[in-house]
């Protein structure tokens, strides 16, 4: 890519950041602080120690209320200023989708789809102006997902090395787990939910670890797994990173086994899936500002974009599978275990004490946008006949037609229709 062509990315990049901190920012202060925002004020205002010894006793961890402690002393405690924090980090989420985006697809249009379908998400753009910590959550699960695809990254690096001479001394390879390890302690710190992220990713690392551990044993007499950088470095950090997270989660364990026993549900009964599932695809879809009738209609459509999306990813995969450097390894796999694993297993936990919320599932969304993003970026640059071409482009141009007049329907009500007032 040219300096000119990556200048005129960056620049697009930043006039998306900017339309996202706008609709962020738009009528921040309209609405009072409901329930759960007035929690997080009240939290916030104590001393850190007694906001430690409160949340033990609560549903969440302390880490996003010791950031709102410090956020609302520097700011104030009105109805803008809390909100504000969720919305920092609802606006920085937005370039990292970007940067996952290139990782995935190696395509700059899929990471500029991504970041501007995320710039109006209806559902992200909600939480992105509520004193809660979901933005935050969203933004951490995402960070060391990005974390991790560079790790994987150079491991195929090395072992790619490894074929040719032994491995030699590799400093980054360490500093990119310790960066990872810390993302994945905080975030565990700041919801009990990222804990379903992780698993995503730990599924994720053994396929990959897999798959190099079968590309190693082809290499000469000499050069087998035990002079491969990838395979066995990606399955010893992964290790190691998961026994200091575990190790640095222990101290913040007894409260969280605790909550689990003794945090009984507001309905009696079992989980019924089918309604769940339903309010998960209509928080994808329109956000909280649409209403059950309207939002089943249109997450017809999306879905229909969605599996062209996802069919499109996989024969681009298949096609571009002699060509390593074209996408990270299964990138596929990847997107599908982060959108369906940590939902998965937040039902499962929720099965049989009902207390659910749709938004618990909002750390997949980056997963949907991904692969909306990554599909409609490979049917942009299909290339067969011209015929092909033209329709490809066509279905991409009605996809996103569609997609911005549902987001901007949502996003119209949440501003001004009081009937979707929090």
């Amino acid at each position: 890519m040219s300096n000119r062509t990556l200048s005129i990315v960056l620049i697009l990049l930043l006039l998306i950041m900017m339309l996202a901190l706008g609709m962020r920012l738009y009528r921040l202060d309209a609405q009072s602080l409901w329930y759960d925002e007035g929690f997080s004020v009240y939290l916030a205002r104590m001393d850190l120690s007694e906001i430690t010894h409160r949340t033990a006793a609560d549903i969440q961890p302390p880490l996003y209320y010791y950031l709102l402690h410090g956020w609302i002393d520097l700011l104030g405690d009105g109805e803008a200023a809390p909100r504000g924090l969720s919305v920092l980090f609802g606006v920085l989420t937005v370039p990292l989708l970007y940067a996952v985006a290139w990782q995935l697809f190696r395509s700059r249009l899929a990471g500029l789809l991504a970041a501007l379908l995320l710039t109006i998400s209806p559902l992200h753009i909600w939480y992105s102006q509520e004193a809660r910590m979901y933005t935050l959550l969203t933004f951490l699960c995402l960070l060391s997902s990005y974390l991790l695809l560079l790790i994987v990254s150079r491991a195929r690096q090395k072992l790619g090395e490894a074929a040719a001479q032994p491995a030699g001394l590799d400093w980054v390879s360490p500093a990119l787990w310790v960066a990872y390890t810390l993302v994945s302690i905080v975030a565990l710190y700041t919801h009990y939910f990222a804990l379903f992220v992780l698993a995503f990713q730990a599924v994720y690392v053994l396929l990959v670890w897999a798959s190099l551990l079968l590309v190693s044993f082809r290499f000469e007499e000499g050069e087998g797994p035990e002079q491969g950088f990838g395979p066995w470095s990606l399955l010893v950090g992964g290790l190691i990173s998961g026994a200091i997270t575990f190790l640095a989660y222990v101290p913040w364990l007894p409260h969280l086994l605790a909550r689990y026993g003794a945090d009984v549900s507001y309905w009696p009964g079992q989980l019924k899936l089918n309604e769940v599932v339903v309010d998960i695809v209509l928080s994808f879809v329109g956000g909280e500002s649409i209403s059950e009738e309207v939002g089943l209609l249109l997450a017809l459509g999306l879905g229909l974009i969605f599996l062209l999306c996802l069919i499109a990813l996989v024969v681009w995969t298949i096609r571009s599978a002699h060509n390593s450097a074209a996408h990270a390894p299964y990138a596929v796999a990847f997107v599908l275990l982060y959108l369906l694993l940590p939902p998965a297993l937040i039902l499962a936990l929720s099965y049989n004490t009902p207390k659910f919320n749709a938004r618990y599932a909002m750390v997949s969304q980056p997963a949907l946008l991904l692969i909306l993003a990554g599909g409609l970026a490979v049917l942009w640059q299909w290339r067969s006949d011209s015929l092909s071409n033209m329709l490809c482009q066509a279905a991409v141009v009605l996809s996103m037609l569609f997609m911005l007049i549902v987001a901007g329907y949502a996003d119209y009500n949440a501003y001004t229709d009081p009937a979707f007032a929090r």
